[in-house]
This record gives structure tokens, C-alpha cells and sequence, in this order.
């Protein structure tokens, strides 16, 4: 089998889910070191469960009680990556609306026959049916999206939907949100997703309809075709074969539906966005060329759904994707969506897209091509608050940028020595935190960024790929590959605050890297968080500084597994990796103002469970071994017999929620 096959990546997940599924495992006798059991894993949602926050999802809770269904978690997505890869309405179910709504079907009920009437004659007769069948449907959609706000006061609501820079606003910032707050909670956010998977479901029928009757069409004809109406809904165009230019001015109202039907062509502005209440739906539906779309400074843009449903399609084509905001894929308390179907494409983008949400869902999906992104941060796979923003590319050899220079990025991080910048993106789950502050605390949504197949670059600066913070669930999956990952500080499978954060690759001869200061990674948690790290199958190359490979510091779950290969490790700050956790002495006697330190537990576990691997001297070798005695971090390559230590500990397992005690031999 081709390695990062469908069949070898379903394979290799079974195997990370038999790693930490099967009773009586490896797991279960490096807990037994220091007497813990798995239940000890979740003890931090018993002790600060996601009630302390606002808008948590349903996932949440179940995973932060079990993280070792984190691996499992993320391989869902590469599996509804692989399984959906031709059809976006499933696809965008499975990873916008189901997280968000367990109890909603994927069936988008599409109308069947066209009740809009539209003045036709002008346009080619092939074209009739499909057009009119879409037109509908954005109809349909647009009454859902009114039922979505009528409980909401009009100024409120488009105060929310519009407003800008939520992403900066909403992890640390004293900026009071009054209005975001309450639309989030009048909304009806559910028919807001049926009207998404609706309008996206009527986009992919029409793309295959039109695909087939403009071959119906003289090709004269459809050079100079150029038609456009104006409906009780928005402005309707239909433009033919030939390199166009479509201008949305600033301030200018969007486009209900624009098709155009190949060529080279150009979109300026404000194009397949929704925006509340001036444009519920809007879409664009380009059937080929190598086009460019690009749009400015407050110009949501190319699949935004701003309080309401956009959506970009893009069937063919080598094409340029720039937008400087809330962009590619977008949703704030809406549905965004950007689908490109082939060729070799660039995404270029300031902040907020390329597949993120705050109180929606956005996702953008590329199938095909060798293709790069590019953003300064806030996406790539960004949950905020009630949100799932996920970016799919299903092939490929694709590069992935989140801007590390704080010159051009912004937000110089602290624990980076302001060297890098706070990326929030490659999969990044992050909430509003409110501990003390009286401003109001909001979970983290889900963000993932799912790769299925190709050689891939991963770039970033601190809080990504696969990072949590504050209640929000972050996860990269790669399927295949020989891969290069590389950031800085809460990176490839990290969290803090009571955050969830895992970065599984399913195959190949990868490369991490945590550069600069160099740490909190690699299956890392701080404070009552999990963060998991799984890598399956290839000789694959480590190297960090401190703080990584299966650590956890205030009462916290880190965990690392590698679980085939000849591997090589670095760690310029050794004691502190390959499994390590943090301890206090203080943590021993409840204290009735802070009990959850006491109740809290913590392990930082280190897997290596097969090949002839490197370390660095004296932390580690072939076969069996306690990397760090003095914590619960233990190390293991290969497969050689556990040692008796552990048999003997096994008795010493106690009752979850009670005291971790350092393991010392």
C-alpha cells in the first residue's frame, strides 16, 4: 500500500487508538508508577469542569475527562477528510455543524423545483434550469437566516456580525463585548447552520449542473455573455468565458449569486460574503480559469459569513486568493465558506480566515494542488468562542505559514522573548479568558487544520498547530507525508488553561522543531490542560529546548508517543523533557479557598514504543527505561519487558482525584 493511503492512514489511527485504548497497556503501567490510574487523566475537568465558561461545546467535557481520545478525536477529522473528499456539503457537516449540533441531520433538503421568478430569456436556454434551481435555494436559505435573528434586537445583531478585530478582542483583551454576548445568545444559531450546509449543498449541485450544460452553449455565445438582474434579494450575474473584472466597490452592496463561467478573472471587493441584515446569502460559483481574487481593509471577503452565509466556489484553475481581513473561509455568528476545487493555488491573508469562526462555522477546502497559505494570524483551523474553523486540503505538497516576525505579524509573545509572534492558527482552539476580571469567560471552540496526503510545511510562531487555551479545543492532522514542522512556544499538540490541544501524523519522515525559546510543546500542558501528541509510523527528527515531549506543569496532562521509527531526539534542556511534570509541595493539603490543586492530578509520559532511536546522553535508551525517576515522566523504546518497579507500584494505584506523588525510585 502507497504510504498516506486511505486504507494505511485508517490503519495506523486503529493502531494509536489500540496504543491507548487497550486495558492493562503501556499507559496503564507508566501511571502505575506513581500509583495513578487513567481516570487521574481527567481529574482536571472534575476539578475546574467547563462550566466556568460560557459556550462550550459538546465535545468538551467527554475529552477533557478521557484525553487519551484526543488521537482518536483528531483522526475522525482526517477520516471525514478522506471519506467527504468529494462532496463539501458532507464534508462541511461533518466538521461545522455536527460538533456544534449532535442532534442535527446532514440532509440539506434542497428544493427540488424553482418557485423564483427570474426574467430568463436573455440567458442561454441550458442555463435556465440550473440558475433558477440556485436562486431558489439562496432564497430558501435567506428566510432561515432571518428565522436565525428574530429574537435578537436588529441593532444588537448587526452591531455583533459586524463588528471588527473580534479575534484580537476575544483571548486577553479588556475590550467589553456587550452586544457579541448577547447575540450569541438569542440566535438561533442552528438554522443559521442549516441555511450554511443549504447554500453550500445548492452551490455543489449547481457546479455540476452548469459544468454540464455550458457544454450545450456555443462557445460565441458564451464568450460575450453577460447578464444581470436585480431581485428583492440581491443582484443576480451570470458572466460568460471571457477574462472578466467584477468590482464590488467599498460600501457597495455584495452580489446575492455571481457565476461566471471560465476564464482569467478578476474579483475586487466585497465578493461571496453575507453580511447581516444588508446581504443574508451570498455566493460566487467561477467554473475555471486562473483568476485573482483580492480584497482591502474592512472588505470581508471570498467565503465570509458576517451574522449570515457566504460562500466562494472555484472549480478549476491556478488561482490567487488575497484579503487583508475576515477572509477565505470565515464566520463570526454566520457561516463562511471557500471551495476550491484543483490547481495550484495561493491564499494570502491578513487575520481572521483561511477556516476560523467565533459563533459559527468556517471552513475552507482545497482538493488538489501543490498550493501555499499564507496568514499573519487567526487562522488556518481557528475556533473561537461557539466556533469551528477548520481548513482542509486533501492533496498535495502544500506549505502552511503563520507569520512569525511581530514586525508584520503583530502581537509580540512574552514567553518568545517578543521575538514571535502569537500566531492563534494551524489548528488553534482559543476562548476569552475572564478569571477575575468580571468581563465574562467564553470556552474556546474547535480548530483544526487536516491535511490528508503530500510533503508539508508547517511554520509558525506560539499557540499553534494543535494548540488550546482557555476551554478551546485545538488539533492538527496530517495523513501522509514526509512533513517539516516548526514554531516556537505552545506548539504540535500543546494547551493551557483547561484547554485540549493534540497534533496527530498518521505517516512518514517528519521533522519538529521548537525553535528561539523553544519549549511548551510536543505533548505539553499548563494548567488543568491536555495536550497530546501521536506520531504513527517513519524515522522522524526532534528538537527542542525545554518544557516538551510529554510534559505538564500545573496539574496538567502532557503526553508524547512515537510509535514506529528509527528516531532521533534533542533536547537542549533535558531534564525538563521526555516526560517531566512540575511539583509542589503545597499541592499536598487541601486548601479550602483553592481546593482543586489538591484535587487535581498530573502525568507527563513519554512514548517511544519501537526502532533503534537516539537521545540525548543519559536520558534514554533502547528498550524499557525511567527517563526522569523523580516524576511520573517514564520513557520506552522498543519493546522490551517493563521493568519489576512497575509491577510492584500497581498496588499502590489509588482513587481518581486524589494526589499525584512523585514517582522516586
Amino acid at each position: 500500500m502507497r504510504p498516506g493511503s486511505a486504507v494505511t492512514g485508517a490503519v495506523l489511527i486503529s493502531l494509536a487508538a489500540a496504543v491507548f485504548a487497550a486495558p492493562g497497556d503501556v499507559v496503564d503501567d507508566l501511571l502505575a508508577r506513581s500509583g495513578m490510574v487513567r481516570a487521574d487523566l481527567g481529574a482536571a475537568a472534575l476539578a475546574v469542569p467547563s462550566s466556568k465558561a460560557d459556550f462550550s461545546l459538546p465535545h468538551l467535557d467527554p475529552l477533557r475527562r478521557e484525553p487519551l481520545k484526543l488521537t482518536g478525536f483528531a483522526g475522525g477529522y482526517l477520516e471525514a477528510a478522506r471519506r467527504n473528499g468529494g462532496g463539501a456539503a458532507r464534508l462541511f457537516f461533518d466538521v461545522g455543524v455536527a460538533p456544534r449540533f449532535p442532534g442535527l441531520g446532514p440532509d440539506p433538503n434542497l428544493p427540488a423545483r424553482s418557485h423564483v421568478t427570474l426574467p430568463l430569456r436573455t440567458l442561454p436556454a441550458p442555463l435556465w434550469s440550473p440558475i433558477r434551481r440556485l436562486v431558489a435555494v439562496l432564497v430558501e436559505a435567506d428566510a432561515e437566516v432571518r428565522r436565525a435573528w428574530r429574537q435578537v434586537p436588529p441593532r444588537v445583531a448587526a452591531l455583533a456580525a459586524r463588528r471588527a478585530n473580534l479575534t484580537d478582542d476575544v483571548p486577553d483583551s479588556e475590550v467589553a463585548l456587550p452586544d457579541v454576548e448577547e447575540a450569541a445568545r438569542g440566535i438561533d444559531a442552528a438554522a443559521m447552520a442549516r441555511a450554511g450546509l443549504k447554500v453550500v449543498a445548492g452551490v455543489e449541485r449547481a457546479a455540476r449542473e452548469l459544468s454540464q450544460a455550458v457544454k450545450k452553449v456555443e462557445p460565441q455565445m458564451l464568450a460575450k455573455l453577460r447578464w444581470d438582474v436585480e431581485t428583492i434579494f440581491g443582484r443576480v450575474r451570470v458572466a460568460g468565458t471571457g477574462s472578466d473584472r467584477h468590482v464590488v466597490p467599498p460600501g457597495e452592496k455584495p452580489f446575492l449569486l455571481l457565476v461566471d463561467l471560465g476564464g482569467d478573472d478578476v474579483y475586487v471587493g466585497s465578493h461571496a460574503v453575507g453580511l447581516w441584515p444588508e446581504q443574508p446569502v451570498g455566493v460566487v460559483l467561477d467554473l475555471g480559469g486562473n483568476d485573482l481574487y483580492e480584497a482591502g481593509p474592512k472588505e470581508p471577503s471570498q467565503g465570509s459569513g458576517l451574522g449570515a452565509v457566504g460562500v466562494l466556489w472555484d472549480a478549476a484553475g491556478d488561482d490567487r486568493y488575497r484579503a487583508v481581513e475576515r477572509s477565505q473561509g470565515f464566520a463570526q455568528l454566520g457561516v463562511g465558506v471557500l471551495v476550491d476545487e484543483s490547481g495550484r493555488d495561493d491564499y494570502r491573508l491578513g487575520s481572521a480566515g483561511q477556516g476560523a469562526a467565533l459563533f459559527g462555522a468556517g471552513l475552507l477546502v482545497d482538493r488538489a494542488g501543490d498550493d501555499r497559505y499564507e496568514i499573519l494570524r487567526d487562522g488556518q483551523g481557528y475556533g473561537g468562542p461557539g466556533g469551528c474553523g477548520t481548513l482542509v486540503d486533501l492533496a498535495g505538497n502544500d506549505r502552511y505559514e503563520a507569520v512569525r516576525d511581530p514586525a508584520r505579524a503583530g502581537r509580540p509573545d512574552p514567553r518568545a522573548d517578543g521575538k514571535a509572534a502569537t500566531s492563534n492558527a494551524q489548528g488553534a482552539g482559543v476562548g476569552r479568558r475572564g478569571d477575575g476580571s468580571g468581563k465574562g469567560s467564553w470556552a474556546g471552540g474547535i480548530g483544526a487544520l487536516v491535511d490528508v496526503a503530500g510533503n508539508d510545511e508547517y511554520a509558525g510562531g506560539t499557540f499553534c498547530q494543535g494548540a488550546g487555551y482557555w476551554f478551546g479545543t485545538g488539533l492538527l492532522a496530517d495523513g501522509g507525508g514526509d512533513d517539516a514542522y516548526e514554531a516556537v512556544w505552545y506548539a504540535q499538540g500543546a494547551a493551557a488553561h483547561f484547554a485540549l490541544g493534540t497534533l496527530l501524523d498518521a505517516s512518514g519522515n517528519d521533522r519538529y522543531a521548537l525553535v528561539g525559546t523553544g519549549g511548551a510543546g510536543l505533548g505539553f500542558a499548563w494548567d488543568f490542560a491536555a495536550g497530546v501528541f501521536v506520531d504513527l509510523s517513519g524515522n522522524d527528527t526532534y528538537s527542542v529546548r525545554r518544557l516538551a515531549l510529554g510534559a505538564a506543569m500545573k496539574r496538567s496532562t502532557g503526553i508524547f508517543l512515537d510509535a514506529a521509527g528509527d528516531d532521533v531526539y534533542a533536547c537542549a534542556v533535558p531534564e525538563e523533557c521526555l516526560g517531566y511534570v512540575d511539583d509542589d509541595a503545597a499541592w499536598a493539603t487541601r486548601d479550602p479557598a483553592q481546593p482543586r490543586w489538591h484535587e487535581g492530578a498530573q502525568a507527563g509520559l513519554f512514548l517511544d514504543l519501537g526502532g533503534s532511536d537516539r537521545y540525548p546522553e543519559g536520558r534514554g535508551a533502547n528498550g524499557a527505561k525511567t527517563i526522569a525517576p523523580r516524576n511520573l515522566g517514564a520513557g520506552f523504546s522498543g519493546t522490551a519487558a517493563l521493568p519489576a518497579e512497575m509491577e510492584e507500584a500497581a498496588a499502590r494505584r489509588r482513587n481518581p482525584g486524589a494526589l499525584a506523588k512523585p514517582y522516586t525510585k
